[in-house]
């Protein structure tokens, strides 16, 4: 074994501060952050212009796609980078603070992520951490929705009528594969295993403004006339909101996923005490 990899690498992350973010991150972690506002902490990105550092140790000051240039492999793993090759770390870890709901949303696939932005797609997967009582995962749809319907439920805020509730609770799994519909609900503190990908189509926010008092942007330019983004990832968006309850605070979740139509699904392995 390489000296330098045979003990755990530790990495700066990087706090994401948000509208709807606040301090749970920090007293998960028993860290003081002096962030106002924290939704996201990335503890392991490849995502450019936020590639993670190593914090300590020999390796400590290098970023995690200079360890990949390095070390290829026996960094990532003979079956991962088999798959994915040895360019970039293919997935993204972090931790998101819901204080206030977050905006429904859908992330492209594969397919159509290269095809309009030059990125992998975004399929991801949630553990609970912690939850309020009366917190709230939204995942798919109760019915289908068509692309005639989108403009009028995502301008309306109808769409809330449509999507599918799940009330959360600490130790549950969700598996959002891209083009489904989805939101966490205020109150939720999550781990979340995800494709190499920051791209986002932001359906409804709650009629919510950015710091410059603008309405937040909803689905980006690149989609058609009558294209809802939701049919644009390929397809009604009905997706899968699979929980599994009854995880050990210590836990081992194994991200192997199927092919979802055309889109690749990242497989993935996240180790992470949810304990504080």
């Amino acid at each position: 074994m390489i000296a330098e990899l045979s003990r755990p690498i530790v990495f700066t992350p990087y706090y994401k501060p948000v509208i709807w973010g606040g301090d749970a991150i920090g007293r998960l972690k028993g860290e003081r952050i002096d962030i106002d506002s924290v939704g996201e902490s990335w503890e392991i990105s490849a995502v450019p212009g936020h590639e993670s550092v190593v914090a300590e140790g020999p390796l400590a000051g290098i970023d995690i796609v200079e360890l990949m240039r390095r070390y290829g492999a026996d960094f990532i793993g003979t079956e991962p980078a088999a798959r994915f090759g040895c360019d970039t770390f293919p997935l993204l870890i972090k931790f998101i603070d819901a204080q206030r709901d977050l905006s429904v949303q859908v992330h492209p696939g594969d397919a159509l992520a290269a095809e309009r932005h030059a990125s992998p797609g975004k399929t991801e997967m949630w553990y609970v951490v912690d939850a309020r009582p009366g917190s709230r995962i939204y995942s798919g749809l109760q019915a289908p929705l068509t692309r005639e319907e989108y403009p009028r439920c995502a301008a309306d805020g109808s769409i809330m009528q449509r999507i599918g509730v799940h009330e959360a609770q600490a130790g549950q799994f969700y598996f959002i594969p891209a083009g489904t519909l989805h939101a966490i609900g205020a109150g939720t503190l999550v781990a979340e295993v995800q494709q190499t990908s920051d791209i986002t189509y932001r359906v409804y926010d709650y009629g919510r403004v950015d710091v410059d008092g603008r309405p937040r942007a909803r689905a980006p330019p690149p989609l058609g006339e009558r294209e809802s983004p939701i049919s644009a990832c390929g397809g009604d968006g009905a997706g899968c909101g699979l929980t599994i309850k009854g995880l050990n605070d210590r836990c081992l979740l194994c991200a192997v996923s199927p092919s979802c139509g055309k889109n690749l699904i990242t497989a993935g392995l996240l180790h992470f005490l949810a304990a504080s």
